[in-house]
């Protein structure tokens, strides 16, 4: 039988009793939710056919007056400000061709209706709204199913839900019991589940809202079988495991899950099999009970949960529109079975959340498992304009995901991907991000990292305090906010890789005594680095705190205490291979009794650092305490610049009080920001010491007191009344280092002279001029405190010195990569000139040793003469043989395709003595409009202009030098459209033009087009980027064709001239040509010559340097936040190595900084 109508309710008074209410305490605050004695009526059987509309005999007032097949709802109770209207029924259900009409008028912003009966809702007409604007929520726990001819004919949105309350602010519009209906005001803004099992909600059918209305589907357990659909709006599928609070926007969308406390309710409503099998319902669903009570989707195995908190979405989620919506699919297991979640626009894609928000963050809540089958496709793709959407799978534990995803854009950006799962992924779908017009989009997978997440839901808790490194598989450790606060035991976090506390997020640890350590990069790979909000803090107090790290981004830090009696904060210990940055670092102590107060220590190790906030060790007792000792500060730079705000480690208050010392070491330059006293260590009795060592950066600047610019502290050194350093004061760096001291203060420079190791020279021929580089003279240039050098002829003793063709002024003239020196020697000179000329490296402030840089140079007749000797700080070298004509302009490089920002170096004046190099061979006025045509071009785009070209001349020289030091025939090939008139286009004919070293340029017409070329380039490019024809052979066609235009002219020339070099210097739409790609028919061109390209001769610098003996850096990035992975990075990086000796660095290792440090401790190639 049916449960007895409720009792009637007056309409403005709450009803309770000890029978008939449950309570609920959230937050401060503690609910009264009336239920009857049985908490839900006594259901009847299990077949529901025989449903109907029926108001609720509880005294809201709700009218039912079937019209036909139209039942019309009205009556009911108003709020007080007249925007909601509530109704109470004891069944609602529809049949076929039934439909139920809620009146409303214009007035009326939300019609909430629940049903108290007891039995579920099964829906097979139509659910409509007629005479205002209204949304409809639609609240029932024991269930409600929606058939396959169940459909919508609402204005705005509909919400069908399973929750037993529906909060307003502070008020609650409760499904069992009286309300307060004129006080519920304002928009719904919370479903409360005070049931142990929430009851479930399945569809089957047609649920459509309006464009831009929102339509919920929140149970204990949902199924989607059916099509939901919102154009442009939004759709939340949402299952809600045991008693919770789901809070929702002004709009009605779901924002956050919290668990409550359950209350000891009577009676539950129908499980999920119970409200399939009334009503013989389940085949019509898509759904079917077996005989072992399974729940299976009609032709799919295996069964599905049943339990609440399990979604499943089985048909079409639709918020397709002009700019796509958002679909929340969200629970504590979520599950995509052949779905179809369509979020695509014409103005850019939508949202798609499953399981969770971007990186497990926002307020949505988190599955604990995801799944996507290989028949379920998620699409937000940007049809015509706009970027690609954003698509989220995210789990606590495991994602599975097989299916299909595409966030792609017709004109604009492809979209986000993330495809998440903290403890394991299974990763067998696919993914599409693609862009015809603009960037690809982004695909994440979770890393292997530890992320310590607000609240209290971390997967790994159970292991703390403490979790170890493990060599095993890598693992992602997810730790609460919570669980690590309330540690009073020792904790030690280690990762592989990173350590990140989530954005928002600050910790405060309960006080203690034990260590609290967090260790990125634990396998010292170079790869883990530890992050955190820096507006956030962690708070400790009295407990050491250690974090150790490649890089370390960090907050405010505050070990400080505050106690009676005998008080001692906690040590700060900080240590980053890489870069430090951090705010404010507090270890403070202060007793308020007549106690002892001790601050604890701060230790920071980096290659570089910079402190936003202040440092402050302060020790004070409060009623004149026995000690008080303030902690000391030491901080250390190994590679670079050490930037703080400020210092202060004062004891004060006691009896014996102790300020702490200071000791700032740096590699580079130290700057103080904050004014006054930058830096304080006085104390009434013992003040502490300062000691500032420092290198003064780069260009060894002065350490200046008052100047914080460059190197120094903004305000002022206080060690006490009488160590006190004020603004302004000037200590310079020492050239071999030295120390300033006033009273308890020690400023120290350290610098050491740079280094500089001289070639020898060629002998020169008696009355001619020897040319020669920089790079022919200098060996090497180097200097231990990575300051900037330059290098000086510091004098020249006999004969004539020019530089690019101008005299030299002894001891002011510098030399550098790029310059060419002519040294003449005194008219009928012969034999040996010591010291003829001298150079030296400088850092500014010290000089490399005259002796290291003194060249010595012998003099030959026109038959014969022996070599001179170049200072290396021991006797160089001599060279032996007969020399009988000047040498050659030389330039020393072979041909590489580096662009410089600079104009090249005019060349010197031979006229004192010198013969002209002759060759009429290499004179062709053709090349050399050619050559100032590609440069045009290049100064035109870069914004530049210079009058120094590269003749014909010129390149032939360049290409001698390259030959003479490597024993490879170079040779320059120009590719370039002849145009037909003035104006260039798309019928100008392909044109090959060969420089070789000696013999005149070799000109070749190819009976091919601009366009035709062009075409065959592009198509070309798209087949090796394309990733669905990159791994195969599909570019073959266009690289042979290209090869056949391109090059296959010119073979036999270039084997009778014996070229195994070519450098390519391309006109427009062939610059990024990968021309190591064309291919013969059998090999490709690499195969077969060495490759390099220009942009032209006259912006490159030409000069050979062999790297015979040099080491190679190699560094790289496999992983980005905002673009595709490179997985072949790592790989490549090994292949680098293998011929050379050099160290590579992956990922988190690729940093600017790091990139410095290394050049500073090895002068790679």
């Amino acid at each position: 039988m049916p449960h007895p109508a409720l009792p009637p309710e007056p309409p403005t008074t709450i009803v309770s009793s000890p029978h008939s209410e449950a309570t609920l305490r959230r937050g401060d605050r503690t609910l009264a939710t009336p239920t009857p004695p049985d908490a839900l009526p006594q259901r009847t059987r299990p077949d529901l056919m025989a449903q109907a509309v029926v108001p609720a005999a509880d005294g809201v007032g709700t009218t039912v007056t079937p019209e036909g097949n139209r039942f019309d709802l009205g009556g009911g109770q108003r709020s007080g400000d007249g925007a909601n209207l509530f109704h109470s029924l004891s069944q609602f259900g529809l049949s076929q061709g039934q439909i139920a009409n809620f009146l409303s008028s214009p007035e009326i912003r939300n019609i909430l209706t629940r049903v108290v009966g007891g039995e579920p809702s099964i829906i097979n007409g139509t659910i409509q709204v007629t005479g205002g604007l209204s949304n409809l929520f639609l609240i029932n726990p024991a269930g409600i199913l929606f058939g396959p001819a169940a459909s919508l004919n609402v204005p705005a949105a509909f919400t069908a839900t399973t929750a037993t309350t529906i909060g307003f602010g502070d008020r609650e519009f409760n499904v069992f019991g009286s309300n307060p209906y004129a006080l519920l005001q304002g928009p719904p803004t919370s479903l409360g589940f005070v049931l142990p099992q929430a009851g479930a909600i399945v569809n089957a059918g047609n649920l459509a809202v309006n464009s831009g209305q929102t339509l919920n589907l929140i149970g204990g357990t949902v199924i989607n079988t059916g099509q939901l659909r919102a154009p442009g709006g939004e759709i939340t599928i949402a299952s809600v495991p045991g008693t919770s609070l789901v809070r929702l926007s002004q709009t009605g969308t779901l924002l956050s899950l919290e668990f409550q406390p359950s209350s000891a309710l009577a009676s539950s409503p129908p499980t999920l099999p119970e409200l399939l099998t009334g009503g013989n319902q389940a085949n019509a669903t898509g759904i079917r009970v077996n005989q072992q009570g399974e729940i299976l989707l009609t032709g799919s195995q295996p069964p599905i949960p049943a339990a609440p908190g399990t979604t499943i979405v089985a048909g079409q989620v639709d918020v397709s529109g002009s700019v796509g919506g958002r679909v929340q699919v969200l629970g504590d297991r979520v599950g995509l079975v052949g779905a179809a979640v369509q979020a695509s626009g014409n103005s850019g894609g939508g949202t798609v959340l499953v399981g969770g928000d971007v990186r497990g963050q926002g307020t949505v809540p988190n599955a604990s498992q995801v799944y996507v089958s290989p028949d379920s496709r998620i699409q937000a793709d940007a049809l015509q304009t706009g970027n690609g959407g954003s698509v989220t799978l995210w789990s606590n534990d495991a994602t599975a995901f097989y299916g299909s995803i595409t966030a792609r854009s017709a004109t604009g950006n492809g979209g986000t991907v993330e495809v998440s799962g903290r403890q394991a992924l299974g990763f067998q779908g696919t993914v599409d991000l693609s862009a015809f017009n603009g960037r690809v989009g982004t695909l994440l997978l979770d890393p292997t990292n530890i992320q310590i997440v607000a609240g209290g839901s971390g997967a790994q808790d159970p292991f703390l305090p403490n979790i170890p490194f493990s060599a095993g598989p890598p693992d992602t450790f997810t730790i609460s906010q919570n669980a690590l606060q309330s540690q009073a035991a020792a904790v030690t976090l280690e990762a592989t890789n990173n350590i990140t506390i989530a954005p928002g997020v600050s910790l405060n640890f309960a006080a203690g005594t034990g260590a609290i350590t967090f260790r990125a990069d634990a396998d010292n790979s170079g790869a883990g680095s530890f992050s955190m909000d820096p507006s956030q803090t962690i708070r400790a107090a009295g407990r050491n705190l250690a974090i150790s790290g490649v890089n370390l981004t960090i907050g405010t830090l505050d070990t400080s205490s505050i106690a009676p009696g005998t008080v001692t904060s906690g040590a700060v210990n900080l240590t980053a291979s890489n870069a430090l940055t951090a705010g404010s670092i507090l270890t403070s102590a202060a007793s308020s009794t007549a106690g002892t107060a001790t601050a604890g220590a701060v230790t920071l190790n980096a290659g570089g650092m910079a402190l936003s906030g202040p440092i402050v060790t302060t020790a004070t007792t409060l009623t004149g305490g026995s000690t008080a000792t303030g902690g000391n500060v030491t901080l250390t730079t190994n590679s670079g610049d050490l930037i703080f705000n400020s210092i202060a480690t004062n004891g004060s208050g006691a009896l014996v009080s102790t300020s702490g010392n200071v000791q700032l070491l740096a590699a580079g330059a130290v700057r103080g920001t904050a004014g006054g006293d930058t830096i304080s260590t006085a104390s009434p009795i013992a003040g502490g010491t300062i000691s500032i060592q420092h290198s003064g950066g780069s260009t060894n600047a002065p350490f200046i007191i008052g100047d914080a610019f460059a190197n120094g502290t903004a305000g002022a050194l206080n060690a006490g009344s009488d160590s006190v350093i004020a603004p302004v004061r000037v200590f310079p760096v020492q050239p071999i280092g030295g120390s300033d001291a006033v009273g308890r203060i020690t400023i120290t420079s350290v610098n050491q002279a740079p280094t500089l190791v001289t070639n020898p020279l060629p002998s020169v021929v008696q009355n001619q001029p020897l040319t020669f580089t920089f790079a022919d003279l200098v060996q090497s240039v180097g200097d231990l405190n990575g300051d900037a050098t330059s290098v000086i002829v510091s004098a020249v003793n006999s004969g004539t010195l020019l530089v690019n063709g101008n005299a030299v002024t002894p001891g002011v003239t510098t030399i550098g990569p790029g310059d060419t020196l002519l040294y003449l020697p005194a008219s009928n000179t012969t034999g040996t000139i010591a010291n003829a000329f001298t150079v030296q490296a400088s850092d500014g402030v010290a000089r490399s040793p005259v002796s290291s840089g003194q060249i010595n140079l012998t003099i030959g007749s026109a038959t014969g003469g022996t070599g001179g000797t170049g200072g290396t700080g021991g006797t160089g070298g001599t060279i032996d043989g007969n020399v009988v004509n000047p040498p050659p302009l030389s330039f020393g490089n072979q041909l590489s395709s580096v662009l410089l920002n600079q104009t090249p170096p005019a060349q010197p004046d031979l006229t004192a003595g010198a013969a002209a190099l002759s060759n009429l061979a290499c004179t062709d006025t053709g090349v050399d409009a050619i050559e100032n045509q590609f440069t045009r071009e290049y100064e035109a785009y870069a914004g530049t202009t210079s009058e120094a070209r590269t003749t014909l001349l010129d390149a032939c020289n360049a290409l001698r030098a390259t030959e003479t030091s490597t024993g490879v025939k170079p040779a320059i090939v120009y590719v370039r459209f002849a145009p037909n008139s003035l104006v260039a286009g798309d019928t100008d004919a392909l044109e090959l033009v060969v420089v070789t070293p000696t013999g005149k340029p070799l000109y070749k017409r190819v009976s091919v087009t601009r366009a035709q070329v062009l075409a065959v380039a592009r198509q070309f490019a798209n087949d090796l980027t394309d990733p669905a024809t990159r791994d195969t052979d599909a570019f073959l066609p266009a690289a042979q064709q290209l090869y056949r235009w391109l090059v296959q002219p010119l073979v036999a020339d270039l084997q009778t001239r014996k070229v195994s070099n070519l450098t390519f210097i391309t006109d427009a739409g062939l610059r990024s040509l990968p021309i190591a790609a064309l291919h013969d028919g059998q090999k490709f061109l690499l195969e077969s010559y060495s490759l390099s390209i220009m942009p032209s001769l006259s912006i490159t610098d030409t000069r050979y340097r062999s790297l015979k003996q040099s080491q190679v850096l190699a560094m790289g990035a496999s992983q980005f936040t905002d673009q595709r992975p490179l997985p072949a990075v790592p790989l490549e990086l090994a292949s680098v190595l293998q011929p050379w000796v050099g160290q590579s660095f992956l990922n988190e290792a690729f940093t600017l900084n790091n990139l410095k440090a290394q050049r500073q401790q090895q002068p790679f190639g």
